[in-house]
């Protein structure tokens, strides 16, 4: 059976409105110090524009990563089955892609371990809660 777009479309929507309302609460409100603290130490931009554009820039990356989790999730689906199981398969698949920026901002950026680990944690919850609503709006 076919892939349908739409309700792909539809789920990842959901799936990204998930996920962004939990990392807000992860990175916006619990790591938030720590995130300001970061930049600060690592003589980042912190101005209200640079930290606009960053937060457009993680907005839209989140909704990607939702899209992307839905439609995994509608790709293995007939080889899975449909469910939870399925669609949390689909979330570790995708928060492979965040914990692999996550390392990069580590080993790359200078931000530290802790707060790398912490937030790319907050990232799996992010996902594999956000990939359960996606994936309760996708049917075939």
């Amino acid at each position: 059976m076919a892939i349908s777009s739409g309700r792909v479309a539809t789920g990842g929507l959901v799936a990204g409105i998930v996920m962004n309302a939990i990392q807000y609460g992860v990175n916006g409100v619990w790591l938030a110090d720590r995130w300001n603290a970061e930049g600060v130490r690592l003589h980042l931009d912190m101005s209200d524009s640079a930290k606009t554009t960053a937060m457009i820039g993680w907005i839209s990356t989140t909704f990607l990563l939702g899209f992307l989790v839905v439609w995994l999730y509608a790709s293995i689906r007939p080889r899975f089955g449909p469910g939870p199981g399925t669609a949390f398969k689909a979330s570790i698949a995708a928060w492979m892609i965040t914990l692999q920026m996550g390392l990069a901002m580590w080993f790359s950026a200078g931000f530290s371990k802790h707060l790398v680990l912490m937030a790319t944690a907050g990232s799996l919850v992010a996902l594999v809660i956000g990939g359960q609503a996606g994936a309760a709006v996708y049917k075939e």
